[in-house]
């Protein structure tokens, strides 16, 4: 019984940990935000610096969108003076709002009166455009005011970096990544299969006893993407055990190199930083590939004839990309997919870039040897 209580409370404390983290990430970004806005209002007081944004809410809107947040930019105006005018263009009257008790076009202008003061800034040309109207002297135009403030946010990052005000800000893939990952499994084949099938692979058989850092779901999601780039063919796609020695030989290929690279960045090496030890990790993959067949047949009930062996020099081939880039290419892994031999692509073109790139090969190899 204590050693269950200890397990908890050590739980706990992981737990409570790396809450603690996420939300000094969330106040963090929360500061960058109202720094780079506060410089936005010192250069032009027509916008607010909100101070009452809810950081709770900010955190759940952070981890809930699949797009990039959207955060309001008060302004420093009298909104209940300006005058709401319908608009005339056909364009308005598919949608309605409310005006005080009465509902009118989507499509409104919003109108400076002639009565009043206070509206000097509002009536600048940057936001304004002035119209013949026995109501009001003109119209600000929402779209100026978008560009004015893009404008002052743009100009008020790079004054805040200049004087150091922050760090520079770090640009998050996920978003665009995840939109990769949705068009891939969109297409037809089995790509979302065969990543399913190698996340549930490294989680039992791919751990390394010891080590705090092993494969991640993320490396494989970059293996995903490359091997849907290199094998751009419905037909790649369309048996599961093909497919996902697709993604096998990619994955060999970057560990026998030492290098994943970031499919956005390639000069990123993913592996870089990460303890792992790459060459015991090759080798159980390189084991998962010579029997795929048989874990197949087992998990999947599709049938198969024989495990699939390297023919030769194996390690060899693998590492060439890291003497030449001009391997890392579609046809230099359909000469790794032979030499498991499961090529199975009939077009002419890519046959005779394989065989162009398969004697390319030899020759390196057996120079090296």
């Amino acid at each position: 019984m204590a050693v269950k209580v200890s397990h908890w409370h050590s739980y706990l404390r992981v737990i409570l940990s790396l809450e603690g983290q996420r939300m000094e990430h969330f106040q963090r970004a929360e500061n960058i935000l109202l720094t780079v806005l506060e410089k936005v209002t010192a250069m032009d007081p027509r916008f607010i610096a909100d101070y009452s944004r809810n950081l709770e809410d900010f955190e759940f809107a952070l981890c809930t969108s699949e797009d990039a947040v959207t955060v309001g930019v008060p302004l420093w105006i009298a909104d209940d003076a300006l005058l709401l005018q319908e608009c005339s263009s056909k364009l308005g009257q598919l949608e309605t709002v409310t005006n005080g008790h009465h509902q009118m076009s989507g499509c409104c202008h919003l109108g400076v009166p002639k009565e009043g003061a206070g509206w000097e800034n509002w009536t600048k040309e940057d936001v304004f455009s002035v119209v013949d109207s026995a109501e009001c002297r003109g119209h600000i135009v929402p779209g100026k005011v978008l560009r004015v403030l893009k404008e002052l946010i743009v100009a008020a990052i790079v004054y805040c970096r200049h004087q150091f005000l922050i760090k520079p800000c770090l640009y998050s893939t996920n978003h665009p990544v995840m939109k990769l990952l949705h068009i891939a499994g969109t297409l037809k084949g089995h790509h979302l299969d065969c990543l399913r099938l190698l996340d549930q692979v490294n989680s039992e058989d791919w751990k390394e006893e010891g080590r705090k850092s092993r494969l991640t779901f993320n490396h494989l999601k970059m293996v995903l993407l490359w091997a849907t780039e290199m094998f751009p063919s419905p037909e790649d796609w369309e048996y599961l055990e093909g497919s996902v020695y697709q993604l096998l030989v990619i994955l060999l290929c970057c560990l026998a190199t030492k290098n994943l690279p970031h499919f956005l960045y390639p000069e990123d090496n993913l592996f870089q930083g990460e303890d792992l030890d790459l060459s015991a990790l090759y080798h159980r993959v390189e084991g998962f590939a010579s029997s795929l067949e048989h874990f197949l047949k087992c998990h999947f009930t599709q049938a198969g004839q024989s495990n699939h062996q390297w023919l030769d020099n194996g390690i060899k081939t693998l590492q060439l990309p890291a003497q030449d880039e001009a391997y890392w290419d579609t046809a230099y892994f359909d000469v790794l997919l032979s030499k498991f031999q499961v090529y199975r692509n009939q077009d002419k073109e890519r046959i005779s870039a394989l065989l162009n790139i398969l004697s390319k090969v030899k020759k390196v190899v057996n120079d090296q040897s």
